[in-house]
């Protein structure tokens, strides 16, 4: 799964974690959070997703890799691990920006339960800080930007999926 995030017994995470439960059914929400591109049609908060590149396909598999682009500064996203319609891990790194000097490493999990006909998703974050100087800038980084971006995903994710109430 997911690479080692604590070096030494260290600990130099910063962990973002938002939820929603959305009214439609598991098998639904995890496909859309897996699609390729979703994050260019879903994902309109900042930093902005203006696009990407698939090096190593197709996109829904484990191994496979893509440089995400964020207006003119790009990350790389490869996905560890999943298990349909339950998990989805993929990580981040090699950051094109300030982040860079902040962070070498973002873990991040898609959680998927089923709760009646809707389901609830768990959505983290787990960057890895690149010294224990660079934590709390780190920090305030994945507080102040990179959770907002996060419940944005969310919410679109809940504004394209939720069923209709009386379509039943």
């Amino acid at each position: 799964m997911s690479q080692l995030l604590v070096d030494a017994g260290v600990n130099r995470n910063v962990v973002c974690a938002v939820s929603a439960t959305v009214e439609n059914s598991i098998e639904r929400v995890f496909d859309f959070t897996v699609a390729e591109d979703v994050i260019t049609k879903f994902l309109k908060g900042e930093p902005a997703v203006t696009g990407y590149e698939v090096h190593q396909g197709p996109w829904g598999q484990p191994g496979a890799f893509r440089t995400v682009h964020f207006g003119d500064k790009s990350a790389r996203e490869q996905i560890n691990f999943f298990q349909r319609p339950y998990v989805f891990d993929y990580q981040l790194t090699d950051f094109s920006w300030e982040l860079n000097e902040l962070a070498d490493l973002a873990v991040n999990q898609f959680l998927f339960r089923p709760v009646g006909p809707r389901t609830l998703v768990k959505f983290y974050y787990q960057f890895r800080a690149r010294s224990a100087e660079t934590v709390e800038p780190l920090y305030d980084f994945a507080t102040n930007t990179w959770l907002a971006w996060m419940n944005s995903y969310l919410d679109a994710t809940k504004k394209a999926l939720d069923k209709d109430p009386f379509s039943a």
